[in-house]
């Protein structure tokens, strides 16, 4: 029994250390993992908050850009590997700004993510990678997806001329104004004046939109036209009736943006006109100006026993100015001062320069106003817009082998403008050096490479093949215009490797077809090569839509002459075949260094490719929309309800057009504003001082002007007529004005008021609302 108790007492102090031995080894194979982790740790971040996503918007020729920040958050020090994968890469650029890739632990690089000016309208994304070269399994490889939005010119839909209508007495005049309105950004409000109807050399209107009547002017009406410079055909008109045997009020704003009036016109001999303002935001009315002379500051005046023409303005002062100071672009420096100043204050900029770059001076217009790093703005009366330029004194060139373990590179650094370099690359025992790349693209075979002139940021790749591993060459290009493919030409692959191409379209393409070895595959945006075991070729074939076709000759661009137009490059073709259009076979090409920077060698790699039996789609089977036709026929304050028209129509017949007014209040349709005097301090902010963001989190009740009775205001000031054409996006804007009245009343009113039966006056005030609807003022009675 004794030897038993032995023999099982040992075997459970030996299961017992077994399972120690088991735990201490998870616990110090988790102790490598969370050390390996945390040695080797990246962040990504802007302005010191951590990102996974980007999101770039520009129109075209924009090239909208991020800066950001990679920070080695590690116990270790990290050699950094960067790049672009995936999607539509071609048309991003990323460059390393400020730092090295020897990323020191604890210590930051500054990074540029930007979308090629030359982009297309349409959307594109693709994902940033950063990672330490020894990581080769990607084990804290840190990624960032990039968004990119690029639209259209800015588009002239309307004009609108105001006042519409209005009655003339011979021999007066008006100032009309203009409002040229427009989508996908600010319009020209540059139009062309012409009056139509005069029968009289004397009657006429200026290129400021004053129209004087002759004093024997026959015609019984007159149509003034405002034509649009920037679009011609696009214009507004207003309709002019004459009335013989009376005289002209003439009434204008000053300034013209200043506020709204209404009134003027026609008044027949010892009649009598009443003439209303009310100011814009950021306005206040400071009183009518008659023959030199103050003669009211109520915002309704009326004028009695008129016999003669008469001259009033009304006159309006700014509240405040804003001076926009912004850098030139905000990888070259900062800028502090400037915003929203008192009317008649003073503000002070400066500017300051990020490493590699310096200030050269404050821009306003075409002019350079000063050189100096900090300048004093007195007395401003009027907005400002100033841009601080800087120029770029040098660039960098970033260079990465791959695979990271077959060789070294040198030549990275800064370098001044137009310096040039010599990059070297060394293949590692046992590897042979391949190719330069930039962008998939390679731009050169030889080991030593030139960059004779230095004019932008480089990053360019080292390609290595360890010897006596068996290869395959995968050929890639397109077969049509339209689009690219990614990586594009030859691509030398170990044996039993996978590859992943991405086939994209320009904005107006669609993907026709893609066939690899030959064999068509369908219209697929990617293709990937499992298990390479022997050479391989894949190509693309692009078709332009009716849309973008449509799109193109709207631009001014060239529009294809063919649905499917295959690409023929000069310097492909051979004196013999060039004039049918044979292409002579070229070996594994190589594209300038420029154009692999820039993306735009996406059409250099082309392949044969039997596009005869295969049918041309039309957009409705690719699944393509008109965006110009649908834009059209859904407005944004519609697309905000998730409506169309007929069901806006419905809604306003209803009596719901409250939920039309809200969403065109949030898309900036509708604007209100209320110059009130006589209201009490609050502290209530005012929705036109917030941004878009803020104003959509912000409760209703929480802005001013107030909003908890707008259905029951607008109710009672916009017609149903006005509804529809604020639902097909058009402007409109409901001001008030309550003013002190206990000087300017007149005794007469006083009398009626103390008359009144129950009642006391206590306050006497001015009280004026106005709509303006599409430009037409309207005085709310």
């Amino acid at each position: 029994r004794a030897a038993e108790e032995a023999k099982k007492k040992a075997a459970e102090e030996e299961a017992r250390a077994a399972e120690a031995a088991e735990k201490a080894k998870t616990e110090a194979e988790e102790a490598q993992k969370k050390e390996q982790e945390s040695s080797y740790a990246i962040r990504t971040q802007i302005d010191g908050g951590s990102i996974s996503n980007i999101q770039l918007n520009s129109v075209v020729g924009g090239g909208d850009f991020q800066i950001f920040s990679i920070v080695n958050m590690g116990s270790n020090d990290i050699d950094l590997v960067y790049g672009i994968s995936e999607a539509s890469a071609r048309v991003f650029s990323l460059s390393l700004v400020s730092g090295s890739s020897a990323l020191k632990t604890g210590s930051m690089d500054k990074f540029q993510v930007a979308i090629d000016p030359a982009a297309s309208v349409g959307s594109y994304n693709c994902t940033l990678y950063f990672k330490d070269s020894r990581d080769t399994e990607n084990a804290h490889t840190v990624y960032i997806g990039v968004t990119a939005t690029v639209t259209g010119n800015p588009t002239v839909t309307n004009v609108v001329v105001y006042p519409q209508s209005i009655r003339l007495a011979q021999g007066g005049t008006c100032d009309f104004h203009a409002e040229v309105q427009g989508r996908d950004g600010e319009v020209s409000q540059a139009v062309n004046w012409n009056v139509l109807g005069a029968q009289t050399g004397g009657t006429y209107i200026t290129s400021s939109g004053t129209l004087t009547v002759a004093s024997n002017e026959t015609a019984s009406s007159l149509m003034v036209v405002a034509t649009s410079v920037q679009d011609s055909s696009k214009s507004g008109t207003a309709n002019i009736a004459i009335q013989k045997g009376s005289f002209n009020v003439n009434v204008s704003a000053d300034p013209q943006n200043g506020g709204i009036v209404t009134g003027g016109g026609a008044v027949a001999g010892g009649g009598s006109v009443t003439l209303s303002a009310v100011p814009n935001k950021n306005y206040y009315f400071d009183g009518w100006i008659r023959d030199g002379q103050k003669v009211s500051t109520a915002t309704n005046y009326t004028i009695n026993n008129v016999q003669c023409n008469i001259y009033v303005k009304a006159i309006f002062k700014r509240n405040y100015v804003t001076v926009t100071a912004i850098p030139e672009n905000d990888q070259a420096g900062t800028v502090v001062g400037g915003g929203r100043i008192s009317y008649g204050g003073r503000t002070t900029l400066s500017a300051r320069a990020y490493d590699g770059y310096v200030f050269t001076g404050w821009k306003e217009g075409d002019s350079i106003i000063s050189k100096s790093a900090s300048i004093e703005l007195n007395n401003l009366t009027v907005d400002r817009k100033i841009i601080a330029k800087f120029a770029k004194t040098s660039y960098t060139i970033t260079l990465s082998c791959y695979p990271s373990e077959g060789g070294s590179v040198s030549g990275s650094g800064r370098y001044n403008i137009g310096d040039s370099v010599t990059l070297q690359a060394k293949p590692a025992p046992g590897y042979s050096f391949q190719k330069w790349t930039v962008n998939d693209q390679v731009v050169s075979r030889d080991l030593s490479f030139r960059i004779d002139r230095i004019d932008r940021d480089y990053s360019l790749t080292a390609v290595f093949l360890q010897d006596g591993i068996v290869t395959h060459n995968i050929v890639s290009g397109v077969a049509t215009t339209g689009g690219a493919i990614s990586p594009s030409g030859t691509i030398v692959v170990g044996h039993g490797s996978n590859i992943t191409y991405t086939i994209t379209p320009k904005s107006g393409f669609a993907i026709l077809a893609v066939a690899v070895d030959g064999i068509q595959v369908g219209p697929v945006s990617s293709y990937t090569f499992s298990d390479v075991k022997s050479d391989h070729a894949i190509a693309a074939a692009f078709v332009q839509t009716d849309a973008g076709a449509k799109a193109a000759a709207a631009s001014g661009e060239q529009t294809q002459a063919k649905k499917v137009q295959k690409v023929y490059k000069e310097e492909k073709k051979d004196d013999q075949n060039a004039a049918e259009g044979e292409e002579k076979k070229e070996e594994e090409p190589v594209v300038s260094l420029e154009d692999a920077a820039s993306g735009t060698a996406g059409d250099s790699f082309v392949q044969e490719m039997d596009l005869s039996d295969i049918t041309i789609p039309t957009d409705e089977e690719l699944g393509v929309v008109d965006e110009a036709a649908a834009a059209e026929e859904s407005s944004n304050v519609l697309k905000r309800l998730g409506m169309n028209m007929d069901e806006a129509r419905s809604l306003i017949t209803s009596g719901e057009g409250i939920y039309i007014l809200e969403s065109a209040f949030y898309e900036g349709n509708l604007d209100t504003y209320v110059d009130n005097q006589l209201a009490p301090p609050s502290e209530i902010p005012d929705y036109h001082f917030m941004t878009r963001e803020e104003l959509e989190q912000t409760p209703a009740d929480d802005i001013y002007p107030s909003m908890p009775n707008l259905d029951k205001v607008m109710k009672k000031l916009i017609t149903p007529a006005e509804m529809l054409t604020i639902a097909q996006d058009g402007s409109a804007n409901v001001s008030v004005s309550i003013r002190n009245a206990d000087n300017t009343i007149d005794e007469k009113s006083k009398e009626v008021l103390n008359g009144a039966v129950g009642q006391k006056p206590l306050k006497y005030f001015d009280l004026t609302m106005m709509k303006l609807v599409n430009g037409l003022p309207t005085n709310v009675k």
